[in-house]
């Protein structure tokens, strides 16, 4: 999505905390999705990747958590501030170094 947007736009995300846990990874709930340290996370069952990290020089990420009856969402707003390169391909399809182990969707170790 981040590279369809033109520069100074942004991508905006309201998810469920951890709806991949949640749901047991079930259908398409295959991701949690995660603030840490001001981070954005998002960590599957054997793999995470902070988002921030990876946008860095790219992107603005900002993280907020919204009320909500049942539980909060995790807000996610990511605004363009460079192109991106033709060879970077950020979060697709490897998990870059900024990643960490997992255990049961559980972030155990990481930078």
């Amino acid at each position: 999505m981040l590279r369809l947007v033109r520069l100074g736009g942004r991508v905006y995300l309201k998810h469920h905390i951890d709806e991949g846990l949640n749901q047991e990874y079930g259908g398409m709930h295959q991701w949690n999705f995660r603030e840490k340290a001001g981070s954005f996370w998002i960590i599957g069952e054997s793999c995470a990747i902070d988002v921030t990290a990876s946008l860095r020089g790219v992107a603005e990420v900002t993280c907020t958590q919204e009320p909500h009856w049942e539980a909060p969402f995790l807000c996610v707003d990511i605004i363009k501030t460079a192109q991106f390169a033709n060879s970077i391909s950020p979060c697709l399809g490897k998990v870059p170094t900024t990643a960490c182990r997992c255990e049961n969707g559980q972030v155990i170790a990481g930078p």
